[in-house]
């Protein structure tokens, strides 16, 4: 649990790297999830061939989110596209946090992690993300975010959020 911090939850500067952080809970800091460079939002850049901590991992970027109704009670369907270096493997890592929020558009943390899921890159450096998650029945508007690690456990930052379609399917 990594939890009300007065600044950032998980802080990683001065160029380290192989830094997984995945699975934790992570919510209430002051300001970012997952800092890389100590800079605020990194934005994620073509090719992910920047450098620094954790090697400035891209995040992916969570477009829909839907719970799936009655048939698939308590799964998740996520889809999204995730930049990064070409014909390479990535872990992503899903959480949801709740529906209320100081700024609906926030980067994110991760207060619950409810799965994960690999995501490879084409030769363009694009990997499409779809996919549906078993676990817990999300609260109606509960928001999702990810994060994205490398084989080498460069971890990103969080997503920015989304809410969760409350409309079941």
């Amino acid at each position: 649990i990594i939890a009300h911090n007065g600044g950032v939850g998980v802080l990683v500067i001065n160029g380290p790297t192989k830094n997984a952080i995945v699975g934790n809970s992570t919510f209430g800091n002051g300001n970012l999830g997952i800092d890389l460079a100590h800079e605020g939002v990194t934005p994620n850049d073509p090719g992910d061939i920047d450098t620094g901590p954790n090697d400035l991992q891209n995040f992916p970027i969570v477009r829909t989110v839907e719970h799936l109704g009655p048939q698939g009670a308590g799964s998740t369907r996520i889809a999204g596209k995730f930049h990064s270096t070409p014909s390479t493997t990535f872990d992503l890592d899903f959480y949801a946090n709740p529906p209320c929020s100081r700024f609906p558009f926030d980067y994110m943390q991760g207060e619950t992690w409810i799965g994960s899921a690999q995501v490879t890159t084409d030769a363009s450096n694009i990997a499409a993300i779809d996919v549906t998650l078993r676990g817990p029945t999300l609260e109606p508007g509960a928001r999702i975010s990810a994060t994205a690690t490398d084989p080498q456990g460069n971890t990103s930052e969080f997503s920015q959020r989304l809410v969760v379609n409350t409309t079941p399917h």
